[in-house]
């Protein structure tokens, strides 16, 4: 007996919803029981078998907001970022321009950064560590804005030679010509 295509396209259909259901559930699982968790008590989180039933508290989002050092590390971090972004993005436009309009590096330059990239930054821990140590960047936010900023430099410079190698040099070229 043959199968028609309308019945094969169907039994198709229903098993890619099925698989794709099942890549949700299980993606959406690990987020639903972190809430589950943050709602529960202590006595509730530390049950085996775990409840499924149970009275939600917001006391442990108290503690976090109210009682933690919270909002002290999201500042740091926030401080980090802004000032890795202010030092890392001109320096890497610059470079990135004239990477992709002027021969500089023989041609090759895309190579060289991604060469630098490809360094693992965990053989680099112990050098930078002495080096923070003898200038006494030790506990400072300075020494992790460095050290962002020389870990995302080559990758920067890299993405935007991509973008500023797209860019047509005749309409660069219209641009100053016109104004």
């Amino acid at each position: 007996m043959k199968i028609s295509r309308k019945t094969k396209h169907y039994v198709e259909d229903t098993l890619c919803y099925i698989a794709l259901f099942l890549v949700l559930i299980f993606t959406i699982f690990p987020i639903v029981w972190m809430f589950l968790t943050s709602i529960k008590d202590e006595a509730d989180i530390l049950t085996i078998p775990p409840r499924i039933f149970f009275n939600p508290t917001l006391e442990n989002y108290n503690f976090v907001f109210e009682r933690s050092k919270f909002f002290r590390g999201l500042i740091n971090s926030l401080i980090v970022v802004f000032s890795v972004i202010a030092i890392t993005l001109p320096i890497a436009m610059l470079a990135a321009y004239s990477f992709a309009r002027f021969n500089v590096g023989g041609g090759q330059i895309q190579f060289y950064i991604l060469t630098v990239r490809m360094f693992p930054p965990i053989a680099a821990i112990v050098p930078f560590f002495i080096i923070f140590r003898n200038i006494g960047l030790l506990d400072n936010i300075l020494a992790l804005i460095i050290l962002n900023t020389i870990f995302n430099l080559p990758f920067t410079v890299w993405l935007l030679y991509g973008f500023f190698k797209e860019i047509p040099q005749d309409l660069e070229e219209a641009a100053m010509t016109e104004g």
